[in-house]
């Protein structure tokens, strides 16, 4: 072989060696890209992760203060009352005035009455206990009997579409609090009539629909400024637990048209 073939070969292969590497480089160049893409994925979903969960702390510590509030403002001050009463009765008793007993003793029974809704209507803004002795399908109907109890001109209408065994355990709690907070928020501010709650598996999962015919209100869709009901803890919290629980969270409305909301898990 010629000198000359000789270096045209070893040009032939540094140049080789020479576009090996470069496409190495290009690789990696282009793994490190990919890699600082997850990075910062990771870093956004655990901002959102942290922001979520101090969105449900806060939302935590609001609802005690509330639930304090009202058994002070609203249990504590009946019951003085229901004391004064009675105390006066008692009083009225020793002294032989049996018509001013029965009047104090008649006021007193529907003191009773007004604190016995109190307990009864802060009670379901609690957890109840029956959700883990009945399940959610069990939970729903109590909540629901209790809510038109507290509510009777509000025509509630359910669909119940499941079985206790189509429900993961994780999701109940989810879908009692979704349903309790879109409950309260409907008659605090939508002045709504009608109100419908279907809970079915679909083909894909489990479907959680709210809707009502209040007032509705504006979103950032439709622009202009939204009222409370849209922009409060309460839609933050059922959005944040619905997500923390694998699911997705959607929401329509509009002035004078209602509200609905879909929640939905898939099956997995």
């Amino acid at each position: 072989m010629s000198s000359a073939a000789a270096k045209g070969d070893a040009g032939a292969g540094a140049n080789d060696v020479y576009s090996m590497v470069r496409g190495l480089q290009r690789q990696l160049h282009l793994q490190r890209s990919a890699l600082d893409a997850v990075h910062a994925q990771a870093r956004e979903s655990e901002l959102k992760l942290r922001q979520a969960t101090a969105a449900l702390m806060t939302a935590q510590e609001v609802e005690r203060k509330r639930i304090a509030s009202e058994l002070h403002d609203s249990v504590g001050s009946a019951l003085n009352a229901l004391t004064f009463a009675v105390g006066g009765a008692l009083v009225l008793t020793g002294k032989g005035d049996s018509e001013g007993t029965a009047n104090l003793l008649q006021r007193a029974a529907q003191q009773v009455k007004g604190i016995l809704d109190d307990v009864r209507r802060i009670a379901m803004d609690l957890r109840p206990a029956i959700l883990d002795d009945l399940g959610i399908v069990g939970t729903l109907s109590w909540f629901f009997r209790e809510f038109l109890a507290v509510y009777p001109h509000v025509a509630l209408r359910t669909q119940i579409e499941v079985k206790e065994a189509d429900v993961a355990e994780p999701l109940r709690t989810p879908i009692f609090r979704v349903t309790q907070e879109a409950l309260n928020n409907i008659v605090k501010y939508a002045n709504a009539t009608e109100v419908l709650v279907r809970l079915a598996r679909g083909q894909t999962g489990i479907v959680l629909e709210i809707k009502d015919n209040g007032s509705g209100f504006v979103t950032r869709g439709n622009g202009g400024k939204p009222h409370p009901g849209s922009t409060g803890l309460g839609l933050s919290s059922m959005r944040d637990r619905v997500e923390f629980s694998g699911g997705e969270f959607h929401l329509s409305s509009a002035p004078g048209q209602g509200t609905q909301i879909v929640a939905s898990w898939p099956l997995s």
